[in-house]
């Protein structure tokens, strides 16, 4: 039987499991939502990972299109959208293209980042003005 799995130091919140297969699940009790990182530390025998300046919030998936991946630079109204305020607490990451024809267990991140409070040329334009939109809303 594989060794118990910790999940502790998340938001004060410590957990266990007992992984099956490889794969883990735990809940955490329910987070108010905040700006400060926290660290989430796993534990499994010797073995120690830690995620650093983790945050509890809003997630926003956009995906599924072509035009997901259209840039700020691409864009007609790029100027404007270049000059308009991006929010500096907002965290992007990208997932690499794959297609398969099957579900996949894992997904790759070509890179994750917490934006500067400049808005980016390369950043996707639909994703980042529509929270842009919500948000003033």
């Amino acid at each position: 039987m594989p060794a118990g799995l910790s999940l502790s130091a998340f938001a004060s919140q410590e957990v266990t499991t007992t992984p099956k297969d490889g794969k883990w699940k735990v809940e955490l009790a329910p987070l108010a939502a905040n700006l400060y990182g926290n660290d989430l530390v796993v534990k499994q025998g010797d073995q120690t990972v830690t995620r650093k300046n983790l945050v509890v919030g809003d997630v926003w998936l956009c995906g599924g299109q072509s035009n997901m991946h259209w840039q700020v630079d691409q864009s007609a109204d790029n100027e404007e959208s270049l000059a308009m305020p991006v929010d500096s607490n907002l965290r992007l990451f990208t997932v690499r293209r794959r297609g398969k024809p099957q579900p996949l267990d894992t997904l790759e991140v070509a890179n994750g980042r917490k934006t500067a409070p400049k808005r980016s040329a390369t950043l996707a334009q639909l994703g980042t003005s529509s929270v842009a939109l919500c948000k003033q809303q």
